[in-house]
């Protein structure tokens, strides 16, 4: 995206995991390699280091071994099945009876620029491209993508789209594992997802620059921008 007007922007740095292909894909392959050649021809910092996906309890074990089968669907290569003792080989603090060990799953670091104090207020289309004004300027561009956080609806309404879906606002939390602590965690660490809640579950993640990192939590905000209310998933809906 382009500015109309020349407008001041600051860069910055985010941290994400490289997700691999457990979810449906038409392709039956996995669909990360795209996102690692794109790391690679941009020189973005990087790592395929693997992860772990751990059941800690009886309950998820079908739902590990239904997760370990999409992925051999889509074409993840060297999938193993662990026990909770060879878990231990790999991750020796992680308490589990058995997980997932996906060895084509990594990290990386993304690298941009942002423009700050730029509320958007109208999207329009301008020919075969797209304008957004905002209240810094205007932008063009050929494509347009609306990851608008909590006002994700409302900035895409703003092209013409139904608003068919509604954002509930979560607030999540991460958390940094004090220095001394951090040899407990050697790379990923994730649970195994549960149906009944639309989050990821909190993880370990081992940074590529140092450093752990623990979350997110799921912390029902009462509004869009609420930084303080503490009211957590299981005081609305109780889990086992």
């Amino acid at each position: 995206m382009r500015p109309s007007k020349r407008r001041q922007q600051r860069g910055f740095t985010c941290r994400s995991a490289l997700q691999t292909g457990f979810a449906k894909s038409p392709s039956g392959r996995a669909r990360h390699s795209p996102m690692v050649e794109f790391c690679q021809a941009h020189s973005i910092p990087h790592e395929i280091c693997g992860k772990v996906v751990v059941a800690s309890s009886e309950e998820e074990i079908p739902r590990l071994k239904a997760l370990l089968e999409r992925g051999q669907q889509n074409g993840l290569r060297d999938l193993r099945w662990l026990s909770g003792e060879e878990l231990r080989e790999i991750e020796p603090h992680a308490a589990g009876l058995a997980a997932v060990r996906v060895p084509e799953e990594g990290k990386r670091e993304i690298h941009g620029s942002m423009v700050t104090s730029a509320r958007v207020t109208a999207i329009r289309r301008e020919g075969a491209g797209w304008r957004v004004v905002s209240t810094s300027g205007d932008y063009v561009s050929d494509r347009i993508v609306t990851c608008a956080g909590l006002h994700s609806d409302r900035v895409a309404a703003m092209t013409g789209r139904p608003r068919e879906v509604r954002i509930v606002p979560f607030r999540g939390e991460y958390y940094k594992i004090r220095p001394e602590r951090q040899s407990l965690v050697h790379n990923l660490i994730y649970p195994v997802p549960d149906p009944k809640f639309p989050f990821l579950g909190v993880h370990f993640t081992r940074l590529i620059h140092g450093g752990v990192e623990a979350g997110p939590n799921a912390v029902l905000a009462l509004a869009r921008r609420d930084t303080q209310s503490r009211a957590s998933v299981s005081a609305i809906w109780p889990m086992p």
